[in-house]
């Protein structure tokens, strides 16, 4: 129940918490490929507007002469704990923090010289140590989502400056319409970061009460009904505007 509660929160934030949580696979579990896949996934959201695609163009297998050198730049930063991702053995607000940043730095200059892949200008905000821990990275309970379970369960703040896979936003009937109103309210702005955490799908769950006035609004707006237990789903090729 605590793992679901999203209780033991992993150590970090935003994209600091996706490559601590990789340092810790390296490290302790030796699971290199699963670390490899996190860095990517955090060294994508630190480009600048980068092509459509590109996590899967490198952790993919590929023939394309650039495609590969490209992952096995990445790859020898996840294993290299010297001069690539540092050692979860480090002080997390310390010593890891501030060699991350650097190394980080260094690998998104190569990319952008061999590669044309642009960072962006605000790493220092998209990697702040906020919630990194005054101990080694490796003692932070659940840090690389252990092996009790694969559900995370979070709130939309817990979850700000994050990439994920799909994400299941759970509304009230007052969440739901702020979603598609805008930015311009409170809700409204907690509605926009839990829709742009997802990479390729949204599910926004509304209560069955409200979902006969509810349903016509979102159709019009591109998303699909997919059932009463998840009644409205945002497929990857609809467009909605939150703006």
């Amino acid at each position: 129940m605590k793992t679901l509660r999203g209780d033991g929160e992993p150590a970090g934030q935003g994209l600091v918490k996706t490559l601590a949580a990789a340092a810790v696979l390296r490290d302790r579990r030796k699971n290199f490929l699963k670390a490899f896949q996190h860095v990517v996934v955090a060294v994508v959201a630190l480009l600048d507007s980068p092509p459509d695609g590109l996590v899967n163009q490198i952790t993919q297998h590929s023939s394309n002469p650039p495609d590969r050198e490209l992952r096995k730049g990445i790859w020898t930063f996840t294993r290299d704990a010297i001069s690539g991702l540092p050692s979860s053995s480090l002080v997390a607000n310390e010593q890891w923090h501030s060699l991350l940043l650097g190394r980080i730095k260094v690998l998104l200059a190569w990319m952008e010289t061999n590669f044309g892949l642009k960072p962006t200008d605000n790493i220092g905000r998209k990697l702040a140590k906020t919630a990194l821990p005054n101990v080694p990275l490796a003692s932070a309970d659940d840090l690389a989502d252990g092996d009790v379970g694969t559900l995370r369960v979070d709130t939309v703040h817990k979850a700000k400056g994050e990439s994920l896979d799909a994400v299941l936003y759970v509304t009230l009937k007052e969440h739901a319409q702020a979603l598609l109103e805008g930015v311009e309210t409170e809700i409204g702005r907690i509605g926009y970061v839990a829709a742009t955490r997802a990479r390729d799908l949204l599910w926004v769950a509304v209560p069955h009460s409200s979902l006969k006035e509810l349903r016509p609004v979102f159709l019009a707006r591109g998303l699909k009904e997919v059932g009463i237990s998840a009644p409205v789903v945002l497929a990857p090729e609809a467009e909605v505007s939150l703006t």
